[in-house]
């Protein structure tokens, strides 16, 4: 949080969000730390279950105010002026419905998916959601990404250079968040859904929800499997951005 607030020209501007399960009381302790040392943070207690990061990301996304979203996570690193840089790339973008492409490691080819999205609130309002609520984690940015394509809204900005420590740019090892987010069973979830919606235009419709049906049965299963039951942290973050004014633009 510090290092996005230190890196951005106008810090008047910037607000953050951050989401925490309502099953991680140590994160929540800690969240709420930082806000009350930064008054432009907030933190949101997400008490939906199942919980994943998709449900993290739109729920601090639904609680923005400003007029550009960016979805962000403790490995998604900003550049200086990071903040200055994305409002001069088109004029009145951030009035208007568009998605940013930046180049974050992963993007520097547009045959890939934007894994961490930059959106206006006009886009935000228009879909009701950032990633399509029914994904766990897989397969949601490709949908986001494809998604923009069709609608031919995607401003292509990979000439800034967001640092990603993501395990895919081989910055760091895949460690177990890594492996949950992308594991065999959450692949084939996450690709029924994703060429579902896109045989379907990614047009809304209904879905219904994947519920645990016996928690302690699953969590008793997966303790089988490892000698010591590893915790882990859901922290995910939503900034927003102000207008900056037409001076900067």
């Amino acid at each position: 949080v510090l290092d996005w607030f230190e890196k951005a020209k106008n810090k008047k501007a910037i607000e953050f969000v951050i989401c925490v399960d309502e099953d991680d009381p140590f994160s929540i302790d800690t969240a709420k730390a930082v806000s009350r040392h930064l008054s432009s943070v907030r933190v949101i207690v997400q008490n939906d279950k199942p919980f994943n990061a998709v449900k993290a990301w739109n729920a601090s996304a639904k609680e923005a105010k400003g007029k550009v979203f960016l979805i962000i996570s403790d490995d998604f690193v900003p550049p200086n002026d990071w903040d200055l840089s994305l409002v001069g790339l088109k004029s009145n973008w951030i009035n208007e419905k568009w998605v940013v492409r930046v180049n974050d490691c992963n993007n520097s080819s547009c045959v890939k998916p934007i894994t961490l999205p930059i959106l206006t609130r006009k886009r935000y309002d228009e879909l009701g959601y950032v990633f399509w609520p029914e994904y766990e984690s897989i397969f949601c940015d490709t949908d986001f990404t494809d998604h923009a394509a069709q609608d031919g809204i995607i401003i292509d900005a990979r000439t800034l250079l967001f640092d990603h420590i993501h395990p895919t740019c081989l910055k760091r090892k895949e460690d177990h968040v890594d492996e949950v987010h992308s594991s065999k069973d959450r692949w084939a979830s996450g690709q029924a859904i994703y060429l579902r919606r896109k045989a379907n235009q990614f047009k809304a419709e209904a879905f219904a929800e994947k519920r645990s049906i016996d928690i302690l049965a699953a969590w008793q299963a997966y303790t089988v499997g490892v000698k010591s039951p590893i915790m882990s942290v859901s922290l995910e973050g939503s900034l927003w951005l102000e207008e900056i004014g037409r001076a900067h633009v």
